[in-house]
């Protein structure tokens, strides 16, 4: 029993490069010792490290008290809002939406002129995340930017348009990027549209020989919460590789509402227990495909499966 617990507890390493990633891009723009982290702050301690007079300190304690969702912060936050460093204004008006306070748009609108280009497109793309399409037009112009930094946060901007036709044109030539970082941030963010376009894009990703792409891939169509998703996540159940299963299986759970097992499809062990679930799927399916909801959209789970998935046996 510890075992599994323990490899249900796993992380994914891709989802963690992500994280990790994104934080070192904050870090490397204000002068951030990577290894910082405020996370075992109390409020308390957070709200006075937006005062210190290192930029790096202010940014993390924005960043993290935006986190915490305590809306104790959000005065505090709004001091920042005229601070001597591009990046702490931009950190403290993005940590003010995600407290649901929009009193910082106008801080980062104005970083996309007054900016230098990663933190124009790092505004371009929050604004986006948030409803504000101003700064599309800029992340246009910065897909094919050298920078790997920049074409991730012009990608971020692009990808949360309103416009279907621009998102999607450049996910699928992101998902060619020359480098593997934005090839594997473009997977994950077609699945933030739920949209059949998204699966027409990420289904062949599943016949990949490549895990480490099949894996994100089989998240997204999930995450897609469409009932065109169900067959593709039946069919990755017999994946070869033991991530990828059980994510699908996961998923299928918290989609449906069933509560088929899931233990066959960690490690190798089971296969032949897992094929036999695989088959319940099959049938399962087979009787109710016709029976699809509203606008085909299933339910979103709480919280999120594929977050947390085993370890490779």
């Amino acid at each position: 029993m510890q075992r599994l617990i323990c490899r249900i507890m796993f992380l994914s390493l891709l989802l963690l490069l992500t994280v990790v990633l994104t934080n070192c891009q904050a870090a490397t723009r204000a002068n951030v010792p990577l290894m910082t982290s405020m996370d075992d702050k109390s409020v308390q301690e957070l709200t006075t490290a937006l005062s210190s007079a290192a930029p790096y300190k202010r940014l993390l304690a924005a960043v993290e008290l935006g986190n915490r969702k305590d809306k104790s912060a959000i005065v505090p936050l709004t001091t920042l809002l005229s601070d001597s460093s591009q990046q702490v204004r931009l950190a403290a008006g993005q940590a003010l939406l995600n407290l649901g306070d929009r009193s910082g748009i106008e801080t980062i609108k104005r970083l996309l002129s007054g900016g230098d280009v990663e933190t124009a497109t790092h505004a371009a793309g929050v604004l986006a995340m948030n409803g504000d399409y101003s700064g599309i037009e800029i992340a246009k112009s910065h897909l094919n930017d050298k920078s790997l930094m920049v074409r991730d946060y012009a990608l971020d901007a692009v990808a949360a348009s309103n416009d279907d036709d621009l998102a999607y044109s450049a996910l699928q030539a992101g998902l060619k990027d020359s480098d593997q970082f934005i090839r594997f941030k473009a997977i994950l963010r077609l699945g933030k549209r739920s949209n059949r376009r998204s699966i027409e894009l990420l289904a062949p990703l599943m016949s990949s020989s490549d895990a480490t792409v099949r894996r994100p891939a089989v998240r997204s169509i999930a995450e897609t919460r469409l009932w065109d998703a169900l067959p593709l996540l039946i069919k990755a159940l017999l994946d070869s590789d033991s991530v990828v299963r059980y994510t699908a299986a996961m998923w299928l759970n918290q989609l449906t509402g069933q509560d088929k097992p899931t233990a066959p499809f960690i490690g190798n062990g089971g296969m032949d227990k897992a094929a036999a679930v695989a088959q319940e799927w099959r049938a399962w399916w087979s009787a109710n495909k016709q029976n699809y909801p509203p606008d085909r959209k299933l339910k979103a789970p709480e919280p999120p499966p594929a977050w947390i998935i085993p370890a490779i046996q």
